[in-house]
This record gives structure tokens, sequence and C-alpha cells, in this order.
């Protein structure tokens, strides 16, 4: 017992605390930068301990051409503590919610330009692209990606097909 003491005195708390490891990957083929594309989406959670983790999404063509990509910290994306014993429970679910189709959208389904504050009060998010442009999406029939940033928030991407680059539309959060 003394050397369980002197050891968590030494190393910390967390000396003996058996934290969940995450190591989850889910692949699906999507159709991102055109209809008829069989892009393919990659949500990977990995992290030892899994509150130490990284939450990577990234979009690809058929020949490994990266579409999009974002990489932040697991923690941010789930309304629990860092200690909490389920967390490599919430990495499956959240990287099973993420490759759903119900991630996905169409430019012309964007809510209707209204100023910042407006926007901002009517759909809880910040349009990040000019009013032109923004307005020139709706009238396309393109696809989005809507992805969690944090666990009460998230962003809109659209593939440009004239420009062919992936392209940040909005950000919200609750």
């Amino acid at each position: 017992m003394l050397t369980v003491l002197l050891l968590v005195l030494l190393f910390g708390p967390a000396f003996g605390d058996e934290h969940p490891n995450c190591e989850v990957t889910v692949e699906s083929q999507v159709a991102f930068s055109s209809e008829d594309a069989s892009d393919r989406l990659t949500i990977t959670i990995s992290g030892s301990p899994c509150y130490e983790g990284w939450v990577e999404i990234s979009i690809t063509t058929e020949d490994g051409r990266r579409l999009y990509y974002y990489r932040m910290p697991f923690i941010r994306h789930v309304a629990v503590e860092w200690s909490d014993p389920g967390l490599d429970k919430d990495a499956e679910r959240l990287a099973s919610v993420l490759v759903e189709q119900d991630s996905f959208g169409r430019t012309n389904e964007l809510p209707i330009w209204s100023p910042r504050d407006e926007n901002n009060e009517a759909n809880y998010q910040v349009v990040l692209v000019n009013r032109d442009y923004y307005n020139n999406l709706r009238d396309v029939d393109w696809i989005t990606f809507t992805h969690l940033i944090h666990s009460g928030g998230w962003k809109v991407v659209a593939f440009d097909q004239t420009l062919q680059r992936t392209v940040l539309v909005s950000a919200g959060t609750l």
C-alpha cells in the first residue's frame, strides 16, 4: 500500500487509473465532389488514453486526392468529463454519426442569406463566404458536408465544382 501511495505521489493521481484508449476508424463511399463521384469519407478517432485522442475527418477522391481534411482534439467533441470511463464508446458513437448520410446535404438547401446578426440568431451560424458567393451556392445543387467541431458546434463545407476545391460555407454553435 505504501508503494502505491508513493507512486501516486511521484507520478500523479492518474497512476493506476484505467482510462480507455480510442482506436476507431469508419469509412464510407460518398458522393461529395459530384453526383457520380466515388469519394471516400474516413473518420478516425484515436488516442491513448482516449481523452488525449484526436478526431480526423478526411474526404478523398477515388484516386486518393484529398478534398477535405479536419483534425481536432477528440475531447472537444463530446459533452463529458475527460475522465469519463465511457469515452471509447463515445468515440464509436461519434464516428458512426459523422459517417451517416444525414451529414450530407445540398447547397440549394442552405438557409436564405440574411445579415450576420440575423443569420446567427435565426440559424445559430455565421456564414463565412461573401453574400454573392453564398447566393450562387444556393442557386447550384452541389453537395455539402456538415460535421461537429465541438460538442455544440458544427461547420458546413461544400465542394465547389467550378473551382475544384472545398469551401468552408458556415460555422454554427448552440
